[in-house]
């Protein structure tokens, strides 16, 4: 974009007939999604659609009872733009969830002689901002200043979506990209890497026909600091963008995707996934970098829980085994010292008490805890 968003926008009131919902609203986008064109917008088998869509999946109704009580509130303005050769109707770049449920409520109004006539009137002329830009991917941007970091939020594929989109479209540092949705250099390219590493797998993997946008946020957290074992493991180029072991790639897919035979060519199932959450990677991770037999166990037995469970024990061993030779050296000091006392503090009678003070409280701990360090347990 080249001038500010404030400069793109002006109020208009029009009224809820000419209000269309968007069929290409980020909520849709998936793997398999079709762009509509302008042309088709205003069709009612695509804005059938829309609404089926949006009620099904985005708790329109709950919304629409809100508004029967409430009325259409003007706390947020919708942002509309004119579609192209008309005079006055609009596509809803950023509202369509209200305006959605601001249309059941405004069809019910019409058999319906209970609702407030200020509620009536709440949903029939609406206030909105007119983005009067030129950007054609506008409702991205929009809905990405409120989504990304999630007023409702959105499945994480979509906010990396419109991240890599925007970083290609307006060749975007990931330090511009981040300041443009108010998240961090790191983070967006966190979100970025995840994406083009999930391309990878959707397009050059054996499992590309199960692949689906739930396993994304495994790909993105591979790129989290606690998750770096499972990075280099997969032998990640940045230069690239993708990861150079694909051997590895598949068989970390295989963890989200198991199938009953690896011969088979049955589908895998993700409701039968190895790793149940994303952050299990920071568990793997962790067996890959500091237990590296107890990974080897893992990639035999799927059972990511029991493995980390005996590499945490046998770390817990080793360090009181470390304890253990720590407290003999000190031990072995102390000896060394009173072997060594020079004369002149022995002939320094405070030096010399200090000394005698500090053995004897040495003693009474032997004495305490090691009874059996002197003859007969006694004195």
């Amino acid at each position: 974009m080249d001038q500010s968003l404030v400069k793109t926008i002006t109020r208009i009131e029009t009224i809820i007939d000419k209000l269309f919902l968007d069929p290409n609203n980020p909520r849709f986008v998936s793997p398999e999604w079709e762009y509509i064109s302008e042309d088709n917008i205003t069709r009612t088998s695509i804005q059938d659609n829309i609404t089926g869509k949006l009620i099904s999946g985005f708790g329109i109704e709950k919304l629409a009872s809100n508004i029967k009580i409430n009325g259409f509130l003007k706390i947020d303005r919708v942002v509309v733009k004119k579609i192209n050769g008309t005079e006055d109707q609009y596509v809803v770049l950023e509202g369509n969830r209200r305006i959605c449920a601001a249309k059941m409520v405004y069809e019910f109004s019409k058999s319906n002689s209970e609702l407030p006539d200020d509620v009536i009137e709440s949903v029939t002329n609406i206030e909105c901002l007119e983005y009067i830009g030129t950007d054609a991917k506008a409702s991205w941007i929009f809905q990405g200043l409120r989504h990304i970091s999630g007023i409702t939020d959105w499945p994480p594929f979509n906010k990396a979506k419109l991240l890599v989109e925007q970083m290609e479209s307006d060749d975007l540092t990931l330090t511009q990209v981040g300041e443009r949705f108010g998240i961090t250099a790191y983070a967006a390219g966190q979100w970025m890497r995840g994406f083009r590493a999930f391309q990878q797998a959707s397009e050059d993997s054996d499992f590309i026909h199960e692949l689906d946008i739930k396993s994304y946020p495994y790909f993105q957290e591979v790129f989290g600091r606690s998750s770096s074992g499972v990075r280099e493991w997969l032998e990640w180029d940045e230069n690239e963008r993708m990861f150079k072991n694909v051997l590895n790639l598949d068989e970390f897919i295989s963890w989200l995707y198991p199938r009953e035979d690896e011969e088979s060519d049955a589908f895998g199932s993700w409701d039968k996934r190895h790793l149940k959450v994303r952050d299990d990677l920071r568990t793997l991770s962790y067996l890959m970098k500091e237990s590296p037999k107890h990974f080897e166990e893992f990639r035999r037995t799927k059972n990511l829980e029991n493995c980390y469970a005996q590499a945490l024990a046998v770390k817990q061993d080793e360090r009181a085994v470390d304890h253990t030779e720590k407290t003999l050296d000190l031990l072995s000091g102390c000896t060394n010292a009173v072997d060594n006392l020079p004369a002149r503090a022995l002939r320094d009678a405070t030096v010399k008490q200090k000394i005698v003070d500090k053995c004897k409280d040495l003693l009474v701990s032997i004495k305490d805890i090691l009874p059996e360090a002197f003859d007969n347990g006694q004195d």
